[in-house]
């Protein structure tokens, strides 16, 4: 009888205990890992003020000027979607609205164009042809008239069906005794 009583004070005596060590391993381990000694494995150099050196290679300095137009479709709202929005087209960004004409003259080089959706800094373009998307994706981080364009492919999947996730038996009963 007396061994059936103390049965669960020596329970709360070990979770004690266990509660015991996680506080010392967390004092130990997380809390004075950054005062610790230096090993090889363990450096960090914005600890010391030291900054890491960068390399710069003979190919990374530019010798001719060229500019980032810095235009974002939320300055103006008068390029709003007109037209619905293709299966598959490629997006030419990354040039100033100056250099807006030159840009649509050379989409139009690569193949015959279905539809193009003007913007400030940006044109969305759909080809008759699925060759043609080829050509233009190619001119991705080319330089015209001095300012780098990019070009990326949109590819919208239908993704059908999304199944939501359900909840789990330990989750429905802590509704139904609590609400």
């Amino acid at each position: 009888m007396i061994y059936i009583l103390s049965l669960p004070y020596s329970l709360l005596f070990y979770i004690y205990l266990l509660y015991l060590f996680y506080i010392l391993y967390y004092f130990i381990f997380i809390f004075l890992k950054n005062y610790l000694p230096m090993n090889k494995d363990t450096y960090y150099p914005s600890l010391f003020k030291k900054q890491k050196k960068q390399i710069l290679n003979e190919n990374d300095k530019f010798t001719y000027p060229c500019s980032i137009p810095l235009n974002t479709y939320y300055e103006d709202d008068r390029y709003n979607v007109v037209n619905k929005v293709e299966k598959e087209y490629i997006t030419v960004f990354g040039f100033s609205s100056e250099n807006t004409e030159k840009i649509v003259e050379l989409i139009k080089t690569k193949g015959s164009i279905k539809n193009m959706e003007y913007g400030r800094n940006y044109v969305n373009v759909t080809f008759e042809d699925v060759n043609d998307y080829e050509d233009v994706i190619s001119m991705n981080r080319t330089m015209v008239e001095g300012e780098y364009i990019g070009v990326f492919r949109n590819n919208m999947v239908s993704r059908g069906n999304i199944k939501k996730k359900e909840k789990g038996l330990i989750s429905k009963m802590l509704e139904y005794l609590f609400g």
